[in-house]
């Protein structure tokens, strides 16, 4: 388990990820999030589901292998991608 799962999961292991006041922070913030698959999705934070998925709207998505990147609107990062969560602005793994 990664640093962001781990540290999601001990902040609301008995409540919904919405009850979250860390996640509650984030609200609206920019986040870029890292996957298992080598994309990047940078976008606005919209929520989480019980299952820790990520939404983000407004999105960019890049594939490093290749450097494509194309405008998506809302999406939907299944936790099991999501190999790390940063934001843009402080630059630094949340």
């Amino acid at each position: 388990m990664d640093f962001t799962q781990n540290r999601i999961q001990s902040l609301h292991a008995d409540q919904p990820p919405t009850d979250s006041p860390f996640l509650t922070a984030l609200l609206n913030t920019q986040l870029q999030i890292w996957t298992r698959d080598n994309r990047v999705f940078r976008g606005r934070f919209l929520c989480t589901d019980k299952d820790r998925n990520i939404v983000i709207d407004e999105v960019t998505e890049k594939h490093l292998e290749d450097g494509h990147s194309r405008s998506m609107g809302m999406v939907m990062v299944p936790a099991a991608l999501v190999a790390r969560v940063e934001r843009p602005d402080f630059g630094e793994y949340i």
